[in-house]
């Protein structure tokens, strides 16, 4: 079978900003669920030597990793709510609580995290600080709230693209009924039967048959 859709490529340019937007906050999504459910649970149980050689050694990877997904993230939100604003509604909300997620995000990156890893990155792995377990624990907890508000705004933007699909999906399965439904009577008013007992649409006049011949009642 002959397939005869066409890829509406003027639609690309509107929808690549959403698709960078996706990408960028299910990576920090990400980057965030391995720190926390699989880098944090071997750190918290090392020495203070190990602790702080192998902090010094991650922190520059992630900060050059997470800063150009943020300023991604920040530009497509940007981009999405003023500019192609989705003419749903409920889009419309879902993508405001995922921006307002995704900045909640950043300021504890930016405000908590960083002035954190600027005092780890000069720390002496011979001589740690007195209170280096101290702030171990102060950015455990902050990156736990980041974990929580970037796994919040990831659900918060996958959940209108579920509903739009959903609306499509159920839409396209009414109209192919309703074809369908239009394609037998059609063919059965080529055969010369009557429609109109198989009508399931009655906006739809039936008329007999071009030279057919009137039926009148017997007196």
């Amino acid at each position: 079978m002959k397939n005869d859709a066409k890829i509406p490529w003027a639609a690309l340019p509107a929808k690549l900003p959403c698709l960078i937007n996706l990408i960028a906050v299910g990576s920090l999504a990400g980057l965030s669920f391995g720190v926390q459910l699989g880098l944090l649970p071997a750190l918290n149980h090392l020495d203070a030597s190990t602790y702080i050689t192998i902090m010094q050694g991650i922190i520059p990877t992630f900060t050059h990793t997470a800063l150009p997904l943020m300023v991604m993230g920040l530009a497509t939100f940007l981009v999405r709510l003023l500019w192609l604003r989705s003419p749903c509604r409920a889009m419309r909300y879902w993508t405001m609580a995922a921006f307002g997620f995704f900045l909640a995000g950043g300021w504890i990156t930016l405000r908590g995290h960083f002035p954190l890893n600027n005092q780890v990155i000069h720390w002496s792995a011979q001589h740690p600080p007195a209170e280096w377990e101290h702030l171990r624990q102060q950015w455990c907890r902050l990156n736990l709230c980041r974990f929580v508000v970037a796994q919040l705004g990831f659900l918060a933007l996958l959940i209108p693209f579920g509903f739009a699909g959903t609306r499509n999906l159920a839409g396209g399965q009414v109209l192919n009924r309703r074809m369908a439904k239009i394609r037998k009577i059609r063919r059965r008013w080529q055969s010369g039967l009557d429609p109109g007992r198989f009508d399931p649409m009655p906006t739809i006049n039936a008329h007999p048959p071009r030279g057919a011949a009137a039926v009148t009642n017997p007196r």
